[in-house]
């Protein structure tokens, strides 16, 4: 069964256990925020938190400064 999403605490889990270690960032459909996705084999897996799926983030220094606080030093950025 394919996985919808992460919830931020498995992200930190994952990211601490070594057990993700590519990430991904692009522009929403509407092009004005941002998001986050883990790869999970083949597939990219959205990031959520408890009140939005995907979680998106207005600009990214803010999701820069919420990879670091994980411990995510190096994502790839779709525009």
């Amino acid at each position: 069964m394919a996985r919808s999403a992460y919830y931020e605490s498995e992200l930190a889990l994952l990211v601490e256990s070594q057990a993700a270690r590519e990430f991904l960032v692009k522009r929403t459909e509407d092009g004005q925020r941002w998001q986050l996705a883990a790869r999970r084999g083949l597939n990219w897996v959205p990031i959520r938190s408890k009140r939005e799926s995907p979680r998106t983030w207005a600009s990214l220094d803010t999701l820069e400064k919420f990879t670091r606080s994980l411990g995510i030093m190096a994502f790839q950025v779709e525009s």
